[in-house]
């Protein structure tokens, strides 16, 4: 079996002559297991528009847009691995293969139109730029509008000041501009060719941690779940008798004579996590304009060197589909480099020795870093009154402590004298394999020095039952001022009502209220009210009472000796009344 030659004038290949260059590839590969004899592919080797930050390059065809990747400048010709055993001179600092091979999809399934950079896989294509201008890091490619009322602009920026911090990102906006939504779905084709390596293994990578490395065709869907960045490099040996072909770590990458790269899923600044990642054969997924149906059998890589031949590697990004409204857009990125940390910097979290403190104490800060490539350099601890993290007003701790590794990394004391809420941030600084990389804001509460007071009125009050009753809670800091934000819990702790409970949240003035309804009776509360300050302290106030009488009214009724007194008392007026009465005269008399 041979892999065929390729050559494209400028990077394009007719949509048959494409399909038929696939299909004979097809029957080829069907047609043994030997690993292939090298035969060189050909891209156009025409790029008009190059870009580098003297550490990685991107090379753009003006006439279409079709892009690659590399190590290096614009005009390296000494391979960055003295140890490649590239065929082609060109090839040692390849990250994709030279311009022709890789390209874009645009599939408008509102419309059921897909649109390819040149027309690529039968696509209908994007047309020739209108622009493809060098701006600073980047090249901008401005395509026409589609039929569709569709405006694509690709834009590839190599980012980043030195070989920890360099990322190739890849992006392409789309605009809507039809009267209509639009759905709308963006595909990458990125044909690697890592350090003259055709056939590259691709490795999983979860965070900094190595995951297993495969060499047959692979659909992730979604990849999100199974890793969060790849690997891909070559490999010097597998198992002794194929099949199934295996790559051992020790063999991957470097040890073979490449270096690897590393492109970016969950992980990558800026990167869009792709709703699916295919791992497969160039020549398949070439001759696809959008839709790609994996073959699990395809064996890519190979476990001898493989400089080019039929185990051709390259991979599918389908980034998620969206509905863009008229005038709406979406932007899909991926970035990839040849240093791990650009595309999946370490992280830097804190941990303060307290989150609340008086003034007048002390504390401390501890940063864990994590995911650095053995770390080297300095870790930095910051407090600013901005909840911005970094900010440029921030005051730094101490000076930095050095590092020696990922792990644990303590601040020197720093006491705080003015109340307030400060804002702590840790700043790893990065070296030559890793990136910098800063923590998020850990806030710092103080509080005057002194007992914060909370204070309950009125002391007594007495309502009719069946009414209602407002109390109010004042809380001070140890300074007499008030404080705002505090959250005071109230409760009737005894009394009809008690067990009636609930709460308030200060305002400037320190006061928060509590109003109850009476469904106990007559009778009398006690009522209690609490917070906790800053340092997590339970406060409590003084009780105060409340008083429900009764709404009865007219002759009040009695019983017991207080009725018989009241009975003998009446008897007794009456017959006095009875002998103060006139006696009648008698006729006569």
């Amino acid at each position: 079996m041979q892999k065929l030659m390729l050559r494209r004038a400028k990077g394009k290949i007719s949509g048959i002559s494409g399909v038929l260059v696939v299909a004979v590839l097809c029957l080829l590969f069907s047609a043994s297991a030997v690993v292939p004899s090298v035969a060189a592919k050909s891209g156009s080797g025409a790029a008009d528009s190059c870009v580098s930050n003297g550490f990685l390059t991107v090379n753009v065809d003006d006439s279409s847009g079709i892009y690659t990747f590399d190590v290096g400048t614009c005009t390296s010709t000494t391979c960055v691995n003295p140890a490649s055993t590239a065929t082609f001179a060109e090839g040692c600092n390849n990250i994709l293969y030279p311009l022709g091979t890789s390209f874009l999809s645009v599939n408008d399934i509102t419309s059921a139109h897909i649109y390819t950079e040149s027309g690529d896989a039968g696509g209908i294509s994007l047309g020739a730029p209108t622009s493809s201008t060098v701006v600073g890091n980047s090249i901008v490619t401005v395509f026409p509008a589609t039929q569709d009322g569709l405006a694509v602009t690709q834009t590839i920026t190599v980012a980043g000041t030195s070989a920890a911090t360099s990322v190739i990102e890849h992006n392409v906006k789309v605009v809507n501009n039809n009267a209509n939504p639009q759905q709308i779905a963006v595909r990458y084709l990125w044909d690697t060719m890592v350090g003259g390596y055709d056939g590259t293994w691709l490795q999983q990578y979860n965070g900094a941690t190595a995951g297993a490395i495969t060499g047959y065709e692979t659909d992730y869907n979604p990849p999100a779940s199974t890793f969060t960045s790849y690997g891909m490099g070559g490999c010097s040996q597998g198992t002794v008798v194929p099949p199934p072909f295996t790559c051992l770590p020790v063999n991957f990458g470097s040890a073979s004579g490449t270096f690897t790269v590393y492109g970016s899923i969950s992980s990558g600044p800026g990167a869009t996590t792709p709703s699916r990642f295919v791992y497969g054969y160039w020549g398949a997924l070439f001759g696809t304009d959008y839709a790609y149906t994996v073959a699990t059998t395809n064996e890519i890589g190979s476990y001898v060197p493989n400089n080019d031949g039929g185990q051709d590697s390259a991979m599918l990004y389908y980034f998620p589909t969206q509905t863009i409204p008229n005038g709406g857009s979406l932007s899909d990125q991926a970035d990839i480099s040849d240093v791990q940390s650009a595309v999946v910097p370490p992280t830097v979290t804190t941990q303060l020795s307290s989150s609340a403190i008086t003034a007048g104490n002390s504390v401390t800060d501890q940063a864990t870093l994590a995911g650095g490539n053995s770390p080297t350099g300095t870790m930095s601890f910051y407090y600013s009154s901005s909840n911005t993290c970094p900010n440029g007003n921030g005051i730094q701790v101490g000076t930095g402590v050095t590092v020696a590794g990922n792990g644990v990394y303590t601040s020197v004391s720093q006491t705080f004298s003015t109340p307030g809420t400060y804002y702590w941030y840790a700043a790893y600084s990065g070296d030559s394999n890793n990136a910098p990389a800063t923590s998020a804001c850990e806030p710092l509460v103080v509080t005057a020095s002194g007992t914060p007071s909370i204070t309950l009125a009125p002391l007594t009050a007495s309502n009719p039952v069946g009414t209602s009753h407002t109390v109010t809670a004042t809380v001070l800091d140890g300074t007499g001022a008030a404080l705002a934000g505090v959250t005071v819990t109230f409760t009737v702790s005894s009394g009809p009502n008690a067990g009636a409970t609930g709460t308030g949240v200060t305002g400037a003035t320190g006061k928060a209220t509590f109003t109850y309804s009476d469904t106990g009776g007559v009778g009398m509360d006690t009522i209690v009210a609490t917070f906790h300050d800053a340092t997590g302290l339970l406060h409590t106030s003084n009780t105060v009472t409340k008083t429900w009488t009764s709404t009865t009214h007219g002759v009040p009724e009695f019983g017991g000796a207080a009725t018989l007194a009241s009975a003998l008392g009446l008897l007794v007026v009456a017959l006095m009344a009875r002998r103060m009465r006139p006696i009648p005269a008698i006729p006569g008399q």
